[in-house]
Parts: C-alpha cells; sequence; structure tokens
C-alpha cells in the first residue's frame, strides 16, 4: 500500500488538516481510499464567584465536556476555592480526540466590612434599643437600624448589594433603677419638722401626699410620705412614715436620805435609756456609797432628770464589858458618852446604871444622827465553885445571848473542854482550856464557816476549879432565831 504522504505503514499519524489517500495492491489487483481530517475544537467555561466580600472564600468551577482539567494555580479538580482577586485560568483536555481548550476568569475584591454600632443594650420599661449597621468602604451614613423595645435575644439580617445577606445576633436586657434610699428623722416633737431627702441622681422627683417635685422635702406632720423618682423611662417608689414623739415626763427618786452605817439602796426610774451619774445606763441601779446621784432621761423633744443625795453616818460603838461574874457588891455598867438616848433592858435611860444581881444587861443607845447599836453583858455569881449552861441561844447578831457559852466565875474556874454535837451525833464545835463568860470562845452557831439548822444540840463541859475540883455536864441546847 501506498499513502499520498508516500508512506507504505499500515498506519500514518498526520498533524495536518487535509485530505488524506491510500491505495492498496493485491496480486495485480488495487484500490484506493481517502478521508478529509479536519481541526477539533474542545469548549470549556468558568463559573464562579466574580467578587469576594471582605475576608470571605470563593469558589470557581471549570464547565464543559474533558477527561482533565489545569488551573492556572496548578490544581487539577474541577472546582477550586480562591481568596484573592485576580485572573483565573483553566485548561481541559480530551483523551478521545487529543484535543484541549481553555479559559479564564476574572475575580475582584471588594472589602466591605459590615459590623453593628454594638451587641448589647438595655433598656427600662417605655425604652427602645437601637442597634445600628454600618459598612466600612461605604462611608459613615448608617445603612439600617435594627430597633426593639422588649428584653430578648434577636436574629438580625441585612441584604447586601453585592455579598449576599448579613446576619447577626444582638441582645437587649431589661434594666431597672434601684429604690431610693428616704433619709431623715423620722420621729418628730410637737411645733416641729423634719427634712427628708429622696437621693440625688435622678431626672424627676414626684412626693405625696403634697405633690412635691424636689429632691428633698419638709414634713411637719406624722404620716407617710411617697416618692417615685425617674431617670430616662425608669422609674422607683419608696415610702417612709414620720411619727410623733411624745416628750418625757418628770421622774422623781425619792427624797435625800440618810443611812447609818453599810446600807444599799435600789434607784430605779422605769426606763432602760436612763443614763446615771455613775456612768450606768440602765432602768436602775443600786447605790451602797453616799453621794449626790443624778438620773438623766432625753429624747428629742426633752430632757428631764432628778437628783438625790445619799448620805451615810457611822454606828456609834458601844461596849458595857466582857460577860463576868462577882459574889457581892455593886457592878457599875457604863455605855458611851454625849448619846442623844440610852435605852437599858431594866428600863433605865442613864448613861450608867449600877446592878447588885446576877443575869444579863443590855442597853441601846442612839446618836445625834439617829443612829443605834446595843451591847449586852451577862453577870453570874461566883461565891460557890458552880457553874451555869444556858438550855437555849439565838445568834441572830442582835447583841443578846448570840453565842453558846459556859457562865461562871473565871477568878476560880476553867473549862477544860466544852464539845457541841448535832441530833446524828456529829460534832460541831469543841473548845479546851477557855475561861467562863468569853463570848470571843464560845459557839456562834457555824460549823465550819455556815450557819447550822435551828434544832437542839447536844453538850458536854468539862469545868475545872481552882481548888483541883472537877465538874462534868451534858445536857442539851436549842439553836433558835
Amino acid at each position: 500500500m501506498r499513502w499520498s504522504t508516500n508512506e507504505t505503514t499500515n498506519s500514518i499519524s498526520v498533524s495536518q488538516v487535509g485530505n488524506y489517500s491510500v491505495t492498496v495492491f493485491n496480486k495485480g489487483c488495487s484500490g484506493s481510499a481517502n478521508v478529509d481530517v479536519t481541526e477539533g475544537i474542545l469548549n470549556v467555561s468558568i463559573s464562579g464567584d466574580n467578587v469576594l466580600c471582605g475576608g470571605t472564600t470563593g469558589t470557581l468551577t471549570a464547565i464543559g465536556t474533558f477527561d482533565s482539567v489545569r488551573w492556572s494555580t496548578n490544581a487539577t479538580t474541577t472546582s477550586i476555592n480562591i481568596t484573592e482577586q485576580g485572573t483565573y485560568s483553566v485548561t481541559a483536555y480530551s483523551n478521545s480526540n487529543g484535543c484541549s481548550g481553555t479559559a479564564s476568569f476574572e475575580v475582584a475584591r471588594i472589602s466591605i466590612d459590615y459590623f453593628l454600632d454594638k451587641k448589647l443594650d438595655s433598656i427600662c420599661t417605655g425604652d427602645t434599643a437601637k442597634f445600628v449597621l454600618s459598612a466600612g468602604d461605604l462611608g459613615s451614613s448608617p445603612l439600617d437600624t435594627f430597633t426593639f423595645t422588649q428584653p430578648g435575644r434577636y436574629l438580625v439580617s441585612y441584604q447586601t448589594p453585592s455579598c449576599g445577606l448579613f446576619t447577626d445576633s444582638v441582645v437587649v436586657l431589661g434594666k431597672s433603677i434601684s429604690k431610693p434610699a428616704i433619709t431623715g428623722n423620722l420621729s418628730i416633737c410637737q411645733q416641729q419638722s423634719t427634712t427628708l431627702d429622696a437621693g440625688a441622681n435622678y431626672d424627676s422627683y414626684a412626693w405625696q401626699p403634697n405633690g412635691e417635685s424636689t429632691q428633698t422635702i419638709t414634713a411637719s406632720q406624722p404620716g407617710t410620705y411617697t416618692v417615685i423618682v425617674k431617670k430616662g423611662n425608669c422609674s422607683a417608689t419608696n415610702a417612709v412614715t414620720v411619727v410623733q414623739a411624745a416628750s418625757l415626763n418628770p421622774f422623781s427618786l425619792g427624797n435625800d436620805t440618810t443611812f447609818c452605817g453599810n446600807f444599799s439602796k435600789v434607784l430605779s426610774t422605769g426606763n432602760q435609756s436612763t443614763i446615771w451619774s455613775t456612768g450606768v445606763t440602765s432602768a436602775q441601779i443600786s447605790v451602797s456609797q453616799p453621794g449626790q446621784i443624778i438620773a438623766t432621761q432625753s429624747n428629742n423633744c426633752n430632757t428631764v432628770s432628778d437628783t438625790i443625795v445619799i448620805s451615810q453616818n457611822p454606828i456609834p460603838s458601844v461596849f458595857i464589858g466582857n460577860d463576868t461574874a462577882f459574889c457581892e457588891g455593886e457592878l457599875l455598867l457604863s455605855a458611851p458618852s454625849e448619846m442623844n438616848s440610852y435605852v437599858w433592858n431594866n428600863g433605865a435611860t442613864s448613861q450608867t446604871i449600877t446592878v447588885s444581881q446576877e443575869g444579863t444587861y443590855s442597853v441601846k443607845i442612839t446618836d445625834a444622827n439617829n443612829c443605834s447599836n446595843s451591847d449586852s453583858i451577862t453577870i453570874s455569881s461566883n461565891c460557890l465553885n458552880d457553874i451555869w449552861i444556858p438550855n437555849a441561844f439565838s445568834p441572830n447578831n442582835d447583841g443578846v445571848n448570840d453565842v453558846f457559852m459556859v457562865r461562871g466565875n473565871p477568878q476560880n474556874t476553867t473549862i477544860e473542854k466544852m464539845l457541841v454535837y448535832n441530833r446524828w451525833g456529829n460534832k460541831v464545835f469543841e473548845v479546851n482550856n477557855i475561861l467562863p463568860n468569853d463570848k470571843t470562845t464560845g459557839w456562834n452557831g457555824t460549823y465550819k464557816g455556815a450557819d447550822v439548822q435551828f434544832e437542839v444540840y447536844g453538850y458536854y463541859v468539862v469545868a475545872k476549879f481552882k481548888n483541883g475540883e472537877k465538874q462534868i455536864l451534858k445536857g442539851n441546847v436549842t439553836l433558835v432565831k
């Protein structure tokens, strides 16, 4: 065979368009054929975002019938993502006919930044929250304004000319103002007034019941005062009650008084707010020292006070002698001189008395300050070796028969032992080698420093006389008050 290109192979490769023919020979026979070769065209185009807004990402896609592609970015995928402006191209290839085709695409960037002036706002009742949308490359004039009158979370949107739909969320909070703190004296006296202050930093004030519109008002009558304050569209209210205070009534601590010796006196007003000149604040105090005591009570209306003078005089001293004994003759008993009065238990009213009989003698003296005291003495007979023990005593500190002791003649008698037992046989007192008639060594009705019960006690006494004789006495004594 032979081609029109003079090649003799079964097949040939051609790179030019035109008419190609071939003649074949076989056993003297031949035959011819021809074919027209024309130039092939592969159509390809690009579809996608020709404008990039702000920092967004776009997509370009190759459109057509082909087997593979290669972009100017060296990507070999049908679609690519782009972030930069410029000219993008793609070449598509067909494996069946070796054809290829190229397309290009211009991409522009619009650097518009859409933004809200804020994302959070708070409103009072009746207020409107406003959110303004602007774009950096489009001037300072607002593109849109979103308004809301209720608290909540809202989605806002805006259809941009070239960059699609802008969306964002905003939050509206409800707010309020604090309740006004009304200050001022809430207790007034008659013919007095008080200033009530609702506080500063409010736009308006409305008081009741008198309708004042100032921050402060003067209240001259008891009652309830209410104020409504406003700041913007927010409002708050508060109220206080003004009461009329009562004036304090006069009081008395009593007449000035005088005590003899130690004393304790309770002074009382009945008012816990009383201020005493001793520095104590209470309704009452106990006084044990002489002096002037002032009690004062105060409130917003008045002050009242009272004064008492408490004096103290000493108790006069009196001693008419230790218990004693005598056999014959008389004894002179003498009380202190310069007293206002003397009262002896035998009826005498003189400073001194003369006694010739055994027994107990007492005297009560009263001085110029009307203070009194008393003393007693027991006189027994010492004519014989004899002792006498009383069957009762009363340790009540009245100066009469306060001590249980053996009576006798101390000139010829010694009490070797004196024991006292309670009704259970327990020893409550013991003394040894003492003289009779000595109150300082007798039993004063105590045991271990505490007063014993009023009852009958047993005693055991051993007395020794000057001639050597001894006498033992046993018996009972009753402790009475």
